[in-house]
């Protein structure tokens, strides 16, 4: 019985019409320049044109499409070239201009023009069913893209909104990406109907982060089966046998992080909580171990703050109201260096990750950090302070015990001439205090108004402070 009703259902198959489809997909190239003024003398790289068509056609091969399948030409309009005048500073916003001090072009203007490329895409909307215009970025030697975004794609659909009955023949598409082989491809994937899937990498299975995650393609070049049956439905007879998609659920808490500002994103929310997988599944889908946010913050700053409402280091990811699991922070601090993150940096406020982690609850990744090679004699930019300096202010024996068996220098004055001992005296710090002295700190130091920390401990009757400097 159930031999006939396979055969039955076979020659139905075969009963069914076929669509009428055109020989090859066509794919237009319009290749994007970009001229910086301002800068050293920047330029397309030689070949540049000519790599984007390789590329187009290595992401075509990961996507599973044959080369007799389409056809890749050069697109008879050409973009202008994109570039800005030399310009006070305080107007950048909107243009492209080279920051000089950083290696990119600036932050604003690049998120701006990312944003201009996605509404162009708009104008395309008129293309001829079954085409593909893909924009390509011409990236100069010496240019590191720094905006929000690695590309895009919208579709415009002639017959139906029906996802079942998606077919390259009814659907336009028009894309814009780095000119990187994955990026490209990625971007094609849209125009082929797939979804962004985020699906969890250290699962396995046919949940995992393939080309289609989002940051994938800076890494990934396969596609889950669910994804590559959907791309061969494009380029076969039978329409109604295409595979429909489904977008899985974000993952639990990354919702507040604006989905459009990219994988490094969701890497330093993940550090800033701490979350082990996280961290792995962005730095595995091409997130930057050196990323920062708006405060300058990396990964190995973020792991260190606290992250209740009004901790005086509240990042720019806001406050939450899970429990940090320092261990895991500790463990996370040692997967982000070995991903390549460098521990001597210094954010908007001056700090090294270092100095973050000089605290009694953040000593596992004190001790990561340490391991990595921190500087633990670098200074805070705004006081000359160093990680000794914060370990006692936040009054923790263990940090400072740490920092001097790494060869801290105990006697270090500020830019206003306090030593780790002045700090301990100031704000009344017993614990850190005793350490410091045990560990040969020296009392007899004066600052820029003449005071030992004895003489400061007097002064604001810190009374514990001077039993113990005065008694040893």
């Amino acid at each position: 019985m159930s031999q006939c009703l396979v055969r039955a259902a076979f020659c139905a198959l075969l009963a069914l019409p076929s669509v009428s489809i055109a020989d090859r997909l066509p794919i237009e190239v319009l290749p994007v320049e970009i001229t910086v003024r301002g800068a050293p003398d920047l330029r397309p790289r030689a070949g540049a044109v000519e790599k984007a068509f390789a590329d187009i056609r290595k992401g075509l091969h990961i996507l599973g499409v044959r080369p007799d399948e389409y056809d890749l030409t050069l697109a008879e309009t050409s973009a202008e070239p994109i570039d800005c005048p030399p310009a006070d500073p305080m107007q950048r916003k909107g243009q492209l201009c080279w920051h000089p001090t950083v290696g990119t072009l600036d932050a604003d203007g690049l998120n701006e023009f990312s944003k201009k490329l996605i509404l162009d895409l708009g104008n395309y909307r008129y293309l001829p069913r079954g085409t593909v215009l893909v924009f390509v970025l011409l990236e100069p030697d010496g240019f590191v893209w720094d905006g929000a975004y690695y590309g895009v794609a919208s579709s415009w659909y002639w017959d139906s909104r029906d996802r079942s009955r998606w077919h390259w023949t009814n659907v336009s598409c028009a894309a814009w990406a780095l000119n990187q082989t994955r990026v490209l491809a990625h971007e094609i994937g849209h125009c082929f109907g797939l979804y962004h899937n985020v699906g969890d990498p250290l699962s396995g299975g046919d949940n995992t982060l393939d080309l289609m995650g989002i940051g994938a393609p800076m890494r990934v070049n396969w596609l889950r089966g669910s994804n590559a049956r959907q791309v061969r439905h494009h380029f076969r007879q039978l329409s109604r046998f295409e595979l429909r998609m489904e977008l899985p659920a974000m993952p639990e808490g990354l919702m507040t992080v604006p989905q459009t500002a990219g994988v490094d994103k969701w890497l330093l929310s993940s550090a800033h909580r701490c979350d082990a997988v996280g961290v792995s599944r962005w730095l595995d889908a091409g997130a930057s171990p050196n990323a920062r946010d708006e405060k300058g913050d990396t990964a190995l700053h973020l792991i260190s703050y606290g992250i209740a409402k009004g901790d005086a280091n509240e990042t720019s990811f806001g406050a939450s109201t899970e429990p940090k699991d320092w261990d895991a922070c500790g463990r996370i601090a040692g997967r982000l260096v070995r991903a390549g993150a460098v521990p001597n940096v210094w954010n908007d406020r001056g700090e090294t990750p270092l100095m973050v982690a000089a605290g009694d609850r953040s000593l596992p990744a004190l001790e990561a950090l340490i391991y990595a090679g921190a500087f633990v004699n670098a200074r805070d930019k705004r006081d000359g302070q160093t990680a000794l300096h914060k370990a006692t202010l936040l009054d923790s024996a263990a940090a400072i015990a740490l920092l001097v068996k790494a060869r801290a220098r105990l006697n270090v004055q500020d830019s206003g001439g306090n030593t780790a001992l002045h700090v301990a005296a100031l704000f009344n710090r017993p614990r850190a205090g005793i350490s410091l002295v045990q560990h040969g700190a020296r009392k007899d130091i004066r600052n820029n108004a003449g005071e030992s920390a004895l003489q400061v401990a007097i002064m604001w009757e810190h009374e514990e402070i001077v039993f113990m400097i005065g008694g040893h």
